[in-house]
């Protein structure tokens, strides 16, 4: 509608108008209400050619602004490029003024070394006129020296072929020498060694021939001592076995004690003779006597009873102390001697009989 429209726009200027408050050009107009649509119509359009014409302006100010800001920018960024390359002017005016100065004294050191250069020239030239004198003396001499070189080479080849044969012979002297003395070391070593030889040989029989002997009087004392150990098992325990019977025959034996005494201090000692040898090792023992069993011809009470009792409960701790010393399992092992057998003689020897 007509109407609608013109309120409308009526807002939107009244709008525009208070939204820029701060602009150069903003005038405040207000309308009269005794104006008509045409009036306010030309007004409004007046108005926004001067909104218009106020925003180029500002645009053109704007980028009038821009220009002058960016202007301002290229020349303050000249402006730090020219600070920086006049520091490094400065520096590199620094740097070559030290090497202008470097340059000076090198400049100054090489005028110097051209002017002692020029001396030493001038030297130089004195010597080496000096020594063209002295080269063509040297060659004078060398002529006289080539001369006179010929002849001691001469005399030099005559002399060391001289030495050399008379070294050669020496060589050979030597070397004939030095055989024959490595030929009578050699038979000197080997007649040594043979004689070496022989000795160990002989020591070696001579050792055999004894671990022989050894050997078979070990084992000549092995019977002698598993010969003696049976015997003397079966008189102990023939003497154990028949305790009680000896102890009621005393008054019976009473009469004949000193004959009986005699004997048995024979037996006991006759019996006991071989253990005591047995402790010294002593290979040689002659034969045991055999001594008469108590069932012999003299009958079941022929001995002494009562003096037999006595040397044996004497003597009973004596014939235990040497069946202990003696090596009795060994003997009874290399024997072949029966295990009840070695229980009942290690008893006897460890046990005392009451």
């Amino acid at each position: 509608m007509p109407g609608n429209r013109k309120v409308t726009s009526t807002r939107s200027w009244h709008q525009s108008i208070s939204s820029t408050p701060n602009d150069n050009h903003s005038l405040k107009i207000f309308p009269s209400p005794e104006l008509g649509m045409d009036e306010l119509n030309s007004q409004i359009c007046a108005l926004r050619a001067e909104l218009r014409d106020g925003r180029l302006l500002q645009a053109r100010q704007r980028q009038e602004l821009n220009q002058k800001t960016a202007r301002v920018d290229n020349l303050t960024r000249k402006c730090k490029e020219l600070r920086q390359e006049r520091q490094g002017l400065k520096a590199d005016l620094g740097y070559e003024r030290g090497n202008a100065s470097a340059i000076q004294k090198r400049l100054n050191v090489a005028v110097k070394n051209h002017a002692e250069a020029q001396d030493k020239c001038a030297r130089t030239m004195v010597e080496c006129e000096r020594l063209r004198i002295l080269n063509e003396q040297l060659s004078l001499l060398n002529g006289r020296f080539n001369a006179s070189k010929t002849e001691l080479e001469a005399n030099f080849e005559e002399k060391i072929a001289e030495i050399e044969c008379a070294f050669q012979d020496k060589v050979k002297e030597t070397k004939s020498a030095f055989m024959r003395e490595l030929e009578e070391t050699r038979e000197n070593l080997a007649s040594e060694r043979i004689e070496e030889t022989k000795a160990l040989k002989k020591e070696l029989d001579s050792r055999d021939a004894r671990i022989k002997k050894l050997e078979h009087d070990l084992i000549r004392q092995c019977e002698i001592n598993a010969m003696f150990t049976v015997d003397y098992e079966r008189d102990t325990h023939v003497r154990v076995t028949n305790r009680l019977s000896i102890l009621a025959s005393e008054a019976v034996g009473s009469t004949h004690s000193g004959v009986s005494l005699h004997s048995t201090a024979s037996y006991s000692s006759s019996s006991r003779h071989p253990l005591t040898q047995l402790e010294t090792n002593n290979v040689t023992v002659r034969k045991r006597p055999r001594v008469a069993s108590w069932r012999s011809d003299k009958g079941q009470f022929g001995y002494d009873v009562q003096a037999m009792y006595i040397n044996d409960v004497q003597g009973i701790n004596l014939t235990r102390r040497e069946m202990t010393r003696v090596p009795v399992r060994a003997l009874l092992r290399q024997n072949a001697m029966g295990k009840e057998e070695l229980r009942s003689v290690l008893k006897w020897a460890t046990h005392p009989v009451l």
